[in-house]
């Protein structure tokens, strides 16, 4: 854990953030905990096993036991959520690094939050929305470390012990990604399922849904594509052209156009392939992303082979 971590979690009353240094500089001196550097600049510190246990017996006798585990919960949705955009920017690498570093704590609150401790069946309601919101937060974290197989148990494990009481919003968030995972592991009839129940929970939430409902229809259109049925593809290839277009998503927008133009290809609509292109490719220049050029320039060429144009083609 890092110091930020222990006073999210721990001060309170008892113990105030500016006691928690020479707090936790008193159990380094002790060895009661352990000191290391994380990507050189964060200290942060671990507990032998055999302490740990000693811990957690003296947590529980002194009836904090519960308390203590959802401070740790909300402590790892505040830092996931915060996390979250910087798991796409610049600083990429060090965000997950981060991420893998920590992860330990995460597992932990994910488990807190499946958990039902005797007397507390009215928080498990709270816990698992924090869960969830935490998994949504770490999806391109399991994505791009490979940890797709167990993103998907959580989201599985924790959208099944989710109520009406959940927010609409973040169910169908996590019942998209976890479409997007069961892709991913070949899990076709699952991708769909979840795909179409992320879309009835967005859809639940109105407004408030619009975005999770752009995921949801992102689920539902990867596995139709991966389906085959390529006429549900291209439609809901030009219902998220215009989601996109409506919330003002101007890289997601110009990706659906460009993937759309290729869903219309495939069904014959090659005069819509085109005006999506056309519309596709200066938003592509202008975001400067090199690889999504190329690719709607490859479309592009797509398009001009289906019609015989093979000079353009080339």
């Amino acid at each position: 854990f890092s110091l930020s971590m222990a006073e999210e979690a721990c001060t309170d009353v008892a113990i105030q953030p500016s006691q928690l240094l020479d707090l936790v500089s008193s159990l380094v001196n002790q060895s009661l905990l352990q000191a290391h550097t994380l990507n050189r600049d964060e200290a942060a510190y671990s507990l032998l096993e055999t302490i740990r246990e000693y811990a957690l017996e003296k947590l529980s006798e002194a009836g904090e036991w519960v308390t203590a585990h959802d401070r740790h919960l909300n402590c790892m949705m505040n830092l996931a959520e915060e996390c979250e955009p910087k798991l796409t920017g610049p600083y990429q690498r060090v965000w997950l690094d981060w991420l893998e570093e920590y992860y330990g704590n995460i597992r932990g609150a994910f488990g807190w939050a499946a958990a039902l401790p005797d007397g507390e069946f009215i928080n498990r309601s709270r816990r698992v929305e924090a869960a969830l919101r935490i998994a949504i937060a770490i999806y391109q974290f399991w994505v791009i470390r490979d940890h797709v197989e167990e993103g998907l148990n959580w989201y599985e494990r924790l959208l099944e012990l989710a109520g009406d009481d959940v927010s609409a919003t973040v169910r169908g968030n996590a019942m998209a990604y976890a479409s997007f995972l069961a892709g991913f592991r070949g899990r076709k009839e699952d991708q769909m399922r979840y795909g179409q129940r992320a879309t009835l929970l967005a859809e639940q939430a109105g407004e408030q849904g619009k975005i999770a409902l752009k995921w949801a229809l992102s689920a539902q259109f990867y596995a139709a594509r991966s389906a085959g049925d390529h006429q549900t593809e291209y439609e809901l290839g030009l219902r998220l052209v215009e989601l996109n277009r409506e919330l003002g998503d101007r890289f997601q927008l110009g990706l659906m156009l460009s993937f759309t133009s290729f869903s219309a290809m495939t069904v014959g609509a090659y005069d819509v392939a085109q005006s999506l292109l056309d519309e596709c490719l200066p938003i592509m220049r202008e975001a400067g992303n090199p690889y999504r050029i190329a690719m709607a320039l490859n479309y592009i060429g797509d398009l001009a082979r289906c019609r015989k144009n093979y000079g353009r083609a080339k």
